[in-house]
């Protein structure tokens, strides 16, 4: 599993460590504006913020995280829809040679293409598994997931820290894995 950690939220060392510890790829989780006005919480990319900002955020948030291989998206369906903010954020990744996943927040999303386009490597969530909080939902969304990496070679799947995910992960990864699937790290796919 690779983990997304927000880089402003409570113990970043601890969990950056813990995940390194039990041998976890780390992504920096960057909070991004989205539609609709929520709180994508601290440190977020906002449309509003120069270049500089924007470029400043991004850098204090690798700077939380260190060792991340790269970054996600957190909401952002705002910010990663405005090619400005994107290349900004691209940039800043460019320079230090670190991979962007797109989590998908919009439809209207120009990050994934943009990266491509500057030469990053890149990759896009193929599903989210725990639109619902229910084990047995998420369980067969890992299904679905498995039904994409079959037809398409590679799949990723985005989830969140909740119980019934944990429940599912554990329950399901075991069956897949006896049926040839493997899993691997966000940055050992093929862009």
């Amino acid at each position: 599993l690779t983990l997304a950690i927000l880089p402003n939220e409570g113990q970043v060392r601890a969990l950056v460590d813990q995940a390194r510890d039990n041998g976890h790829e780390i992504l920096v989780h960057l909070p991004m504006e989205p539609e609709g006005g929520q709180d994508p919480g601290a440190g977020a990319i906002q449309v509003a913020h120069d270049d500089a900002e924007i470029r400043r955020r991004v850098r204090q948030a690798l700077q939380r995280i260190p060792h991340a291989r790269g970054i996600s998206n957190h909401m952002g369906s705002k910010a990663t829809a405005d090619a400005r903010v994107m290349q900004q954020v691209l940039a800043e990744l460019k320079t230090r040679n670190l991979l962007f996943l797109d989590s998908r927040t919009t439809v209207h999303s120009v990050g994934y293409q943009l990266a491509i386009d500057m030469d990053l490597v890149a990759f896009t969530r193929d599903l989210f598994i725990d639109e619902i909080d229910d084990a047995e939902a998420i369980a067969g969304r890992l299904w679905d997931l498995a039904g994409v990496a079959a037809r398409a070679g590679q799949a990723v799947g985005i989830g969140h820290d909740r119980e019934q995910t944990l429940i599912a992960l554990a329950q399901v990864l075991p069956r897949l894995e006896t049926r040839g699937f493997r899993f691997v790290f966000v940055s050992q796919l093929l862009p």
